[in-house]
């Protein structure tokens, strides 16, 4: 059989390019992933940073005091044990003004240069202690043991000593303006060069020879029949 000719193609049949549906382009795909950034955040003026937490005075103060306390207790187990154990108290230096050390026991303990402004020492026992150029300013001292304790060049302006066993303590070149002896062992106690101007030694056992050249002014009160140089300051 012969084939059938050829149908003639029409202009209906020509479709022209322009009026073909066009496909949107496509943006190029990677082969390989490419890794995506973290999302930038914008700091926000309404949103506070985090701080640390602030210690306040308060809580200062107490592991301030809880230092202390755990410094006199090892001092107190080597006075106990003569040293075997524990150790000896060195507070030289340190400002403990205020401080509250009455009752402890603290003899031979070192507070050489501290600041012991109104600390209270109240029948402490401060035997042998070495307080050399303390500050003991209004310190209640009153009932404390101080025998033979090494007080030279300290300063006791105003201190309250009333009472207190002062035996054989060394008050050489001290300050011991307007401080309270009254009722206080003083016996042997070396007062060579001390202020006592305004001070009240009205104590027992107080010699001429104890006062050396020490300091006085017209309100210093001394057991009767003992003088003192009045100062012209």
């Amino acid at each position: 059989r012969e084939a059938a000719p050829a149908r003639p193609r029409t202009e209906a049949d020509e479709v022209p390019l322009t009026d073909m549906p066009s496909r949107p382009p496509r943006e190029d795909i990677p082969l390989v992933d490419e890794p995506v950034p973290p999302p930038k955040v914008e700091a926000k003026d309404d949103v506070p940073l985090v701080e640390p937490p602030v210690e306040t005075p308060e809580e200062a103060i107490d592991e301030i005091a809880a230092e202390i306390a755990e410094i006199v207790s090892d001092h107190s187990m080597w006075v106990q044990t003569g040293g075997r154990q524990g150790q000896r108290a060195s507070f030289n230096g340190a400002d403990l003004a205020g401080r509250d050390f009455s009752g402890r026991d603290l003899a031979s303990a070192s507070f050489r240069d501290a600041d012991l402004q109104d600390a209270d020492f109240d029948s402490a026992n401060l035997n042998s202690a070495d307080l050399r150029g303390a500050n003991l300013s209004s310190a209640r001292l009153s009932n404390a043991d101080l025998s033979q304790a090494r007080l030279r060049r300290a300063v006791l302006k105003a201190a309250n000593l009333s009472g207190a066993n002062l035996k054989d303590a060394d008050f050489a070149g001290a300050d011991c303006t307007n401080a309270d002896f009254s009722g206080a062992d003083i016996t042997r106690a070396n007062f060579l060069g001390t202020n006592l101007a305004g001070a009240d030694l009205r104590g027992e056992e107080l010699t001429q020879n104890q006062l050396g050249k020490a300091i006085a002014d017209a309100t210093t009160k001394l057991p009767g029949g003992l003088r003192l140089p009045i100062s012209d300051d």
